[in-house]
């Protein structure tokens, strides 16, 4: 009899300093830490990744996001500055992974507990992609997807629009007929609260969101981060 190999799953973590609405945001001090470091450290405390790895770019605008992740011990890979899809592939083959955590690194409070859920949904179904915006009721900055590494090759040796190879999932959510999907959604849906960093209002709000926290900002469960969130928002309206 013939044993299943265990799905080898890690996270992927994309950033990049150049960002156009605000640049270097990876790196700019959130209440005194870089802020990829939030996320990094939330990583570290779930129970069914196999690792994780920062994908970047080769350009040297992310020279400094290198030093910093070789400072800290941090796996990293680069590849083209704009071709996302093709360094995440990149990432999986590099680490041997049947499937990979998309995630963005300008999420620095995302609960670890989606990435939980998500990869043992992955596990229990074995789909092309799991995700929780297929239908979008999770706020943003809560993203998370993991994506079969045979299904992430298929669609980059078809070949991707450079949109597509952006955004990288979206080929799956426009022909959602020809993948195998599985999607969860959030009780409390609540689309419209911004929690990723986009803008300086952005940074300054979840700025202020840490500063109320008296635990590890990964102890919060995403129901308590938003407690905190509408504090903190409608303080400052």
């Amino acid at each position: 009899m013939t044993l299943n190999k265990p799905k080898k799953i890690i996270a992927v973590v994309q950033a990049r300093t150049s960002s156009k609405r605000l640049s270097g945001k990876v790196l700019r001090l959130l209440d005194g830490k870089p802020m990829i470091s939030y996320l990094l450290d939330s990583l570290k405390q779930t129970e069914t990744l196999d690792s994780y790895i920062l994908t970047t770019s080769s350009h040297s605008s992310d020279d400094q996001l290198v030093n910093y992740l070789n400072v800290n011990n941090e796996k990293y890979c680069r590849g083209s500055l704009n071709c996302v899809a093709d360094r995440i592939l990149m990432a999986a083959i590099q680490q041997n992974a049947d499937a990979v955590v998309r995630l963005s690194g300008d999420s620095p409070l995302l609960d670890f507990r989606l990435v939980d859920k998500a990869v043992l949904l992955f596990h229990k179904h074995s789909p092309d992609l799991v995700s929780n915006v297929v239908c979008r009721t999770f706020p943003k900055g809560q993203s998370v997807e993991v994506i079969a590494t045979r299904a992430l090759r298929k669609i980059c040796e078809e070949g991707l629009s450079d949109d597509e190879n952006e955004h990288v999932t979206s080929r799956f959510y426009q022909n959602q007929n020809e993948f195998d999907i599985v999607g969860f959604e959030f009780e409390h849906p609540c689309p419209d609260i911004q929690l990723s960093i986009d803008t300086i209002f952005d940074f300054t709000l979840s700025e202020q969101l840490i500063q109320n926290m008296v635990r590890p900002h990964w102890d919060y469960t995403l129901p308590e981060i938003l407690r905190f969130y509408r504090s903190v928002r409608d303080s400052n309206l």
